[in-house]
Protein backbone atom coordinates (compact mmCIF):
# COMPACT_ATOMS: atom_id res chain seq x y z
CA UNK A 1 0.00 0.00 0.00
CA UNK A 2 2.61 3.08 -1.18
CA UNK A 3 1.48 6.11 0.07
CA UNK A 4 2.63 9.91 0.82
CA UNK A 5 2.27 12.64 2.90
CA UNK A 6 1.56 16.41 1.48
CA UNK A 7 2.25 18.63 3.97
CA UNK A 8 3.06 22.14 4.81
CA UNK A 9 5.83 23.36 7.23
CA UNK A 10 4.50 23.01 11.49
CA UNK A 11 1.56 21.31 10.47
CA UNK A 12 2.45 18.12 12.80
CA UNK A 13 4.08 16.07 9.76
CA UNK A 14 6.56 14.83 12.45
CA UNK A 15 4.37 13.56 14.93
CA UNK A 16 2.17 12.22 12.28
CA UNK A 17 5.09 10.17 10.81
CA UNK A 18 6.34 8.85 14.08
CA UNK A 19 2.98 7.73 14.83
CA UNK A 20 2.64 5.81 11.40
CA UNK A 21 6.25 4.58 11.89
CA UNK A 22 5.62 3.06 15.52
CA UNK A 23 3.09 0.33 13.67
CA UNK A 24 4.82 -3.15 12.61
CA UNK A 25 3.32 -2.75 9.05
CA UNK A 26 3.93 0.56 8.22
CA UNK A 27 7.41 2.04 7.30
CA UNK A 28 6.90 5.57 6.91
CA UNK A 29 10.25 7.52 6.27
CA UNK A 30 10.76 10.91 6.69
CA UNK A 31 11.33 13.99 4.64
CA UNK A 32 13.64 11.75 2.12
CA UNK A 33 13.61 13.98 -0.95
CA UNK A 34 15.04 17.08 0.74
CA UNK A 35 18.20 19.63 0.23
CA UNK A 36 21.24 19.46 1.55
CA UNK A 37 21.73 23.04 4.05
CA UNK A 38 24.92 24.97 2.90
CA UNK A 39 25.74 28.26 4.62
CA UNK A 40 24.40 31.38 3.06
CA UNK A 41 22.40 29.83 0.83
CA UNK A 42 18.56 29.82 0.65
CA UNK A 43 17.17 26.38 0.66
CA UNK A 44 15.74 26.79 -2.93
CA UNK A 45 19.24 27.29 -4.05
CA UNK A 46 20.70 24.27 -2.20
CA UNK A 47 21.49 21.15 -3.60
CA UNK A 48 19.21 18.27 -3.85
CA UNK A 49 19.71 15.23 -1.14
CA UNK A 50 18.09 12.27 -0.32
CA UNK A 51 18.01 11.39 2.90
CA UNK A 52 17.17 8.00 4.16
CA UNK A 53 17.76 5.19 6.94
CA UNK A 54 18.80 3.16 3.45
CA UNK A 55 20.59 5.95 1.30
CA UNK A 56 22.31 9.47 1.61
CA UNK A 57 22.87 11.22 -1.40
CA UNK A 58 24.09 14.13 -2.77
CA UNK A 59 22.46 16.03 -5.74
CA UNK A 60 20.36 12.72 -7.40
CA UNK A 61 19.80 12.70 -10.93
CA UNK A 62 15.81 12.56 -11.63
CA UNK A 63 16.59 8.49 -12.37
CA UNK A 64 18.17 8.04 -8.98
CA UNK A 65 15.79 10.08 -7.51
CA UNK A 66 12.29 7.75 -9.05
CA UNK A 67 14.60 4.78 -8.33
CA UNK A 68 14.41 5.30 -4.76
CA UNK A 69 10.55 6.32 -4.76
CA UNK A 70 10.07 3.00 -5.91
CA UNK A 71 12.53 1.41 -2.95
CA UNK A 72 10.23 3.26 -0.71
CA UNK A 73 7.23 2.27 -1.86
CA UNK A 74 8.67 -1.59 -1.31
CA UNK A 75 10.07 -1.80 1.50
CA UNK A 76 6.94 -2.94 3.46
CA UNK A 77 4.44 -5.76 2.74
CA UNK A 78 1.75 -3.66 3.99
CA UNK A 79 1.63 -0.04 3.81
CA UNK A 80 4.99 1.82 3.04
CA UNK A 81 5.22 5.33 2.41
CA UNK A 82 7.54 8.98 2.88
CA UNK A 83 6.53 12.71 3.94
CA UNK A 84 6.85 15.21 0.72
CA UNK A 85 6.55 19.43 1.89
CA UNK A 86 5.39 21.93 0.39
CA UNK A 87 6.27 23.89 -1.71
CA UNK A 88 10.02 23.42 -1.46
CA UNK A 89 10.36 19.74 -2.00
CA UNK A 90 7.53 19.47 -4.63
CA UNK A 91 9.51 22.23 -6.32
CA UNK A 92 12.95 20.80 -6.33
CA UNK A 93 11.80 17.40 -7.29
CA UNK A 94 9.33 17.43 -9.97
CA UNK A 95 10.55 14.16 -11.54
CA UNK A 96 9.02 12.96 -8.16
CA UNK A 97 5.16 14.82 -8.29
CA UNK A 98 5.03 13.56 -12.18
CA UNK A 99 5.80 10.29 -10.87
CA UNK A 100 3.44 10.31 -8.27
CA UNK A 101 0.77 11.88 -10.62
CA UNK A 102 0.84 8.76 -12.77
CA UNK A 103 0.04 6.37 -9.47
CA UNK A 104 -2.81 9.07 -8.80
CA UNK A 105 -5.23 5.62 -9.18
CA UNK A 106 -2.86 3.33 -6.57
CA UNK A 107 -0.95 5.53 -4.61
CA UNK A 108 -2.43 6.97 -1.08
CA UNK A 109 -2.35 10.30 -0.64
CA UNK A 110 -2.55 11.95 2.89
CA UNK A 111 -3.13 15.23 3.07
CA UNK A 112 -1.98 16.73 6.44
CA UNK A 113 -3.77 20.81 7.05
CA UNK A 114 -2.95 23.28 9.79
CA UNK A 115 -5.97 25.23 9.57
CA UNK A 116 -4.91 27.75 12.68
CA UNK A 117 -2.08 29.86 10.31
CA UNK A 118 -1.28 32.22 12.95
CA UNK A 119 -0.66 29.63 15.72
CA UNK A 120 1.69 28.19 12.52
CA UNK A 121 3.25 31.14 12.75
CA UNK A 122 4.06 31.47 16.39
CA UNK A 123 4.91 27.61 16.53
CA UNK A 124 7.79 28.28 13.54
CA UNK A 125 8.97 30.97 15.61
CA UNK A 126 8.84 29.54 19.03
CA UNK A 127 10.67 26.52 17.43
CA UNK A 128 13.60 28.38 15.90
CA UNK A 129 14.62 30.05 19.00
CA UNK A 130 14.14 26.81 21.16
CA UNK A 131 16.40 24.92 18.94
CA UNK A 132 19.14 27.74 19.26
CA UNK A 133 19.15 26.67 23.58
CA UNK A 134 18.68 23.14 22.21
CA UNK A 135 18.67 21.31 18.86
CA UNK A 136 17.17 18.20 20.43
CA UNK A 137 14.37 20.52 22.02
CA UNK A 138 10.98 18.54 20.49
CA UNK A 139 12.38 15.24 21.97
CA UNK A 140 14.20 16.25 25.08
CA UNK A 141 11.71 15.55 28.29
CA UNK A 142 14.15 18.08 30.42
CA UNK A 143 13.78 21.35 28.63
CA UNK A 144 11.82 23.97 30.25
CA UNK A 145 9.71 25.89 28.04
CA UNK A 146 9.96 30.08 28.37
CA UNK A 147 8.00 32.51 26.40
CA UNK A 148 9.84 34.12 23.45
CA UNK A 149 9.56 36.98 21.56
CA UNK A 150 7.99 36.97 18.28
CA UNK A 151 9.04 39.05 15.32
CA UNK A 152 5.62 40.39 14.12
CA UNK A 153 7.03 42.94 10.87
CA UNK A 154 6.18 40.40 8.58
CA UNK A 155 3.50 38.70 9.99
CA UNK A 156 0.53 39.70 8.05
CA UNK A 157 2.38 39.11 5.11
CA UNK A 158 3.34 35.67 6.19
CA UNK A 159 0.17 34.48 7.32
CA UNK A 160 -1.58 35.52 3.75
CA UNK A 161 0.74 33.26 2.53
CA UNK A 162 0.25 30.36 4.74
CA UNK A 163 -3.78 30.83 3.37
CA UNK A 164 -2.76 30.73 0.15
CA UNK A 165 -0.41 27.87 0.59
CA UNK A 166 -2.99 25.80 1.78
CA UNK A 167 -4.95 26.25 -1.15
CA UNK A 168 -2.46 25.50 -3.69
CA UNK A 169 -1.81 21.92 -1.47
CA UNK A 170 -5.47 21.44 -1.96
CA UNK A 171 -5.20 21.45 -5.52
CA UNK A 172 -2.46 19.18 -6.03
CA UNK A 173 -3.96 16.90 -3.50
CA UNK A 174 -7.45 16.65 -5.74
CA UNK A 175 -6.25 14.02 -9.01
CA UNK A 176 -5.33 11.41 -6.39
CA UNK A 177 -8.27 8.96 -6.41
CA UNK A 178 -7.28 8.03 -2.43
CA UNK A 179 -6.84 10.82 -0.12
CA UNK A 180 -7.38 11.62 3.14
CA UNK A 181 -7.63 15.02 4.43
CA UNK A 182 -6.31 15.37 8.18
CA UNK A 183 -6.23 18.23 10.17
CA UNK A 184 -3.59 19.30 12.70
CA UNK A 185 -6.12 20.78 14.68
CA UNK A 186 -7.28 16.88 15.61
CA UNK A 187 -3.93 15.98 17.16
CA UNK A 188 -5.08 17.13 20.21
CA UNK A 189 -8.31 17.19 20.19
CA UNK A 190 -9.20 13.72 18.74
CA UNK A 191 -6.30 11.88 18.05
CA UNK A 192 -7.93 8.28 18.65
CA UNK A 193 -10.19 8.99 16.49
CA UNK A 194 -8.12 10.30 14.18
CA UNK A 195 -5.12 6.97 14.27
CA UNK A 196 -8.42 4.99 13.30
CA UNK A 197 -9.21 6.70 10.16
CA UNK A 198 -5.24 6.86 8.85
CA UNK A 199 -4.96 2.62 9.90
CA UNK A 200 -8.73 2.20 8.11
CA UNK A 201 -7.51 4.41 5.01
CA UNK A 202 -3.89 2.14 4.67
CA UNK A 203 -5.51 -1.11 5.49
CA UNK A 204 -3.51 -2.10 8.33
CA UNK A 205 -4.20 -3.61 11.52
CA UNK A 206 -6.11 -1.08 13.61
CA UNK A 207 -5.74 -2.69 16.78
CA UNK A 208 -2.53 -1.80 17.15
CA UNK A 209 -1.77 1.18 19.72
CA UNK A 210 0.64 4.02 17.87
CA UNK A 211 3.25 5.92 19.74
CA UNK A 212 5.24 8.84 18.77
CA UNK A 213 9.08 9.93 19.76
CA UNK A 214 7.45 13.69 19.34
CA UNK A 215 6.49 15.89 22.35
CA UNK A 216 4.72 18.68 22.38
CA UNK A 217 6.60 21.32 24.29
CA UNK A 218 5.13 24.85 23.53
CA UNK A 219 2.02 25.51 25.41
CA UNK A 220 -1.49 25.26 24.17
CA UNK A 221 -2.79 28.52 25.17
CA UNK A 222 -0.37 31.66 22.29
CA UNK A 223 -0.69 34.02 25.50
CA UNK A 224 1.65 31.34 27.30
CA UNK A 225 4.41 30.90 24.08
CA UNK A 226 4.83 34.30 23.09
CA UNK A 227 6.69 37.46 25.20
CA UNK A 228 4.87 40.17 23.44
CA UNK A 229 1.77 38.59 23.04
CA UNK A 230 -0.22 41.81 23.45
CA UNK A 231 1.60 44.14 20.40
CA UNK A 232 0.38 40.79 18.54
CA UNK A 233 -2.91 40.91 19.13
CA UNK A 234 -3.12 44.90 18.38
CA UNK A 235 -1.34 43.91 14.70
CA UNK A 236 -4.34 41.47 14.06
CA UNK A 237 -7.24 43.17 15.21
CA UNK A 238 -9.79 43.27 13.05
CA UNK A 239 -8.62 41.08 10.79
CA UNK A 240 -9.56 37.48 10.14
CA UNK A 241 -6.78 36.16 12.01
CA UNK A 242 -8.05 37.90 15.13
CA UNK A 243 -10.77 34.59 15.56
CA UNK A 244 -7.17 32.14 15.47
CA UNK A 245 -6.07 33.72 18.87
CA UNK A 246 -8.95 31.56 20.50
Amino acid sequence: MPFVIFFLERSGSSHLCSLLDSHPQICCGAEEFTTRRVPETSPHDAPRYIHSRQLKLLDPSNEQSIEHLNNIFARSEHASGFKLKYPIQFNRYPEITESLLQMKDSVRVIHLDRENVLKKFVSKQVLVQQRQGDPNFRRSESVKFEPVHIELGSMLETLTRFESQRQELEKLAKPFEHRLAIEYERFNSDQDSLVKELLEFLHVDETHKLDSKFQKKTPQSMQESVANFDEMKQIIKGTTYEAMLE
